[in-house]
């Protein structure tokens, strides 16, 4: 059993057996596997970057598109846009190639196009949480909201999955 499985089967143990388990191993093994775990917990806000792309709702598609290259310019995440409130809260999320295939761009907004039951990850996902998230969707890049749905951060595919070692030994 390689060290990131067996810390797949400690971190859904019962804390109790899992310390048991943990305390018979022998110390270069467990070595190995307390990293692996502690990175299972870690949250995905350590790993969400600021540098995406938003836009309120009212915003029409042909001046996003329009803005697009301005807008992209120092952004790690621009396959998306995020469209939100006032306050920062997500209302949806469109896929770049969705923006471009608009109709009537001069008059469609963006809340029109953008996908209202969008996934989003939590503030406090676990980077394990994210793996099984971008596996199971397929995305390219997963939204971080907090408990009040304020959008804080984008978390882009490859930054979690580069990770992969610790969930797939």
């Amino acid at each position: 059993m390689t060290p990131g499985q067996a810390a797949d089967i400690l971190s859904v143990l019962p804390a109790p057996e899992a310390e048991t388990i943990m305390k018979a191993m022998a110390k270069d093994n467990l070595a190995k596997i307390q990293p692996i775990l502690s990175q299972h917990n870690e949250t995905v806000a350590n790993f969400a970057t600021r540098k995406f792309m938003s836009y309120p709702p009212d915003e029409t598609a042909l001046k996003a598109e329009e803005d697009y290259a301005k807008d992209a310019e120092g952004k790690l995440v621009v396959m998306y846009l995020y469209v939100v409130d006032t306050q920062g809260k997500l209302l949806g999320v469109i896929d770049i190639k969705e923006l471009l295939q608009a109709p009537l761009k001069a008059t469609t907004k963006l809340e029109d196009i953008m996908v209202k039951n969008f996934i989003a990850l939590k503030t406090t996902s676990t980077l394990k949480q994210a793996s099984l998230m971008f596996s199971r969707y397929g995305f390219r890049a997963l939204p971080v909201v907090d408990d009040e749905d304020k959008l804080v951060g984008v978390v882009p595919f490859r930054d979690i999955m580069n990770l992969g070692h610790l969930f797939f030994d």
